[in-house]
């Protein structure tokens, strides 16, 4: 790739708890760095087993058994070990568990990414199975931990501003998830009128409840898409009012998700205020736009600022299912202008938001680590 050897340089993402098929990992950031030449590779531990799949080789560690914290322990070390036998050029990992063990492998003599998802030390207020006296020490520890890592690695990926603000004083650069233009060719659209789509996790941080409950008293179908988080969460949507009108087809793979939106006018995301959401870039969010669908989303500013001045849609405040109801409404009473707006939301998308220009950076980083300066 750089002129210094005829083998393509072998490059290797790590992760202990995503599935193999993750949007950002596999899909846009593994095909891109195949697409680009590279030797890709990526070790996973999910107990699927071994495969080549478009061009990228994945390896599976096998899923670590035992409780929660044996498995954040097991996992991590195995995918070190696995990773650290694959002998790569750049090592790419995207799991604040395998920070030990992306410092062992700049040991190697590597160069090591820190691909941050998520801005950890405020997740850590809404992780229900850490008990609450002990979040802010943990989410001091988590901070720190970054921190150190952050200045040991080579570079970092973050993808919002704000989570790249923390770490403004080491190599960082902001790549955002947003969608892959061929994944969402629109000339097989047709969008059907009254059909409201979710996709993604289904939680109650991400508005189960206030979407449900905005339904009740209608005569519209809600289509959710996704894994409920916990599992025992359905059984409680199911007792609120709105959930007759609910059509739960569980997960979805990526085809599946594209046809589903091809026939939806309407896709919802309205995630609660809880601290980091605020500054937070929904992937489904820009998958609706890119799809063609009007988007009803939570009225963060930042959110706001995307959507209003695109006309992509209406933010609403989502702690309440009754504004939400009327608004759906209001949006539905006219389906022109709901057309309308989704076409606005698809032509942002096609001439800013897409992974085509994000993978540009992607690239650069790569090649800048490799030595290729330019």
């Amino acid at each position: 790739m750089t002129g210094t050897t005829s083998r393509p340089r072998k490059v290797v993402h790590l992760t202990s708890v995503h599935p193999r098929y993750d949007t950002r990992i596999f899909v846009k950031m593994c095909r891109s760095l195949t697409e680009l030449g590279f030797d890709t590779h990526l070790v996973v531990a999910d107990g699927l087993g071994d495969e080549i799949n478009n061009d990228v080789t994945v390896h599976d560690v096998g899923k670590p058994q035992g409780s929660r914290f044996s498995k954040m322990l097991r996992g991590p070390k195995s995918v070190y070990r696995t990773a650290k036998s694959l002998n790569a050029d750049i090592y790419h990992f995207h799991d604040p568990e395998l920070m030990p063990a992306g410092l062992l492998l700049k040991l190697t003599g590597a160069k090591v990414i820190y691909d941050v998802h998520e801005d950890l030390p405020r997740q850590i207020y809404r992780k229900h199975w850490i008990p609450k006296p002990l979040r802010f020490l943990i989410s001091v520890i988590a901070k720190l931990a970054e921190s150190i890592t952050a200045s040991l690695v080579d570079h970092v990926i973050t993808v919002t501003p704000s989570i790249a603000k923390r770490f403004s004083n080491t190599l960082v650069t902001e790549i955002r998830n947003y969608p892959v233009l061929k994944e969402f060719n629109n000339s097989e659209a047709s969008h059907v009128r009254d059909k409201i789509t979710y996709i993604g996790g289904i939680s109650e941080d991400r508005g189960i409840a206030q979407m449900i409950q905005a339904f009740s008293g209608t005569d519209l179908t809600f289509t959710l898409a996704g894994k409920f988080q916990p599992e025992t969460l359905m059984d409680q949507s199911a007792q609120l009012p709105g959930w007759s009108n609910v059509d739960f087809i569980g997960w979805q793979d990526r085809e599946q998700i594209a046809q589903l939106l091809a026939q939806s006018c309407l896709g919802l995301v309205l995630l609660q205020p809880t601290g980091d959401y605020e500054d937070a870039y929904p992937v489904k969010m820009f998958e609706y736009m890119a799809s063609g669908v009007a988007v009803l989303a939570s009225d963060f500013p930042l959110w706001a600022n995307i959507i209003e001045s695109t006309n992509a849609g209406v933010c609403v405040d989502p702690t309440d299912p009754d504004l939400i109801r009327e608004t759906l409404n209001k949006l539905l009473s006219d389906p022109k202008s709901l057309e309308r707006i989704g076409q606005n939301g698809r032509k942002a998308v096609m001439t800013k938001y897409n992974w085509d220009k994000e993978s540009e950076k992607l690239a650069s980083v790569y090649h800048y680590l490799l030595g290729n300066k330019t």
